[in-house]
C-alpha cells in the first residue's frame, strides 16, 4: 500500500500494481536484472514485486493465476508461454533473442557495421555488435 501526502494534509491512498519476476537468480545476469527492476520499483513506481526463485526450465508457479498481477516480468520460453498469456497482462520477456556477434576491436566492429549496411541489415533490431577497445576516434 501507497499512502501519499496531498496538498490538503489528507493522506491519499495510491493502489500498488503486483508485477510477477519470474527470472531465475543462479546466474549473474538473472541477479542483475532483478537487482535493476528492485531499484526501478523502490523509487520511481508503485510496483509491489512478487518473486519465486526459479531455474531456467522451470514451469510457471502455480500461485501466479490466483494473484491478481498486473504485468510479468520473465524469462518466456515455449514452456511457460501459453500460461502467461492465459494471464491477460503485460508481459515483458527478458530473454535474450538477438544474434550479437562479438569482434576482436571497434575496427572489426565498424566493418561489420559496413557490412549490415550493405546487405540492409537493421542494426541493432536485427543484428546487435558487441566490440571491446571503445575507440572514441571509430565509435
Amino acid at each position: 500500500m501507497d499512502l501519499r501526502h496531498d496538498q490538503s494534509s489528507k493522506m491519499s491512498y495510491r493502489p500498488q500494481t503486483k508485477v510477477a519476476l519470474l527470472v531465475e537468480s543462479s546466474r549473474s545476469y538473472g541477479r542483475e536484472l532483478l537487482r535493476g527492476v528492485a531499484r526501478f520499483a523502490h523509487t520511481r513506481s508503485s510496483w509491489s514485486l512478487l518473486h519465486q526463485e526459479m531455474t531456467i526450465d522451470a514451469i510457471t508457479p502455480n500461485w501466479l493465476k490466483a494473484s491478481g498481477v498486473g504485468g510479468v516480468i520473465a524469462r518466456v520460453d515455449s514452456h511457460t508461454i501459453d500460461a502467461l498469456r492465459l494471464l491477460n497482462v503485460p508481459i515483458v520477456d527478458v530473454r535474450c533473442r538477438r544474434s550479437f556477434p562479438f569482434v576482436c576491436n571497434d575496427i572489426r566492429g565498424q566493418q561489420v557495421l559496413n557490412a549490415c549496411k550493405a546487405q540492409e541489415i537493421a542494426v541493432p533490431d536485427e543484428l546487435g555488435v558487441i566490440g571491446v577497445d571503445n575507440d572514441d576516434a571509430i565509435c
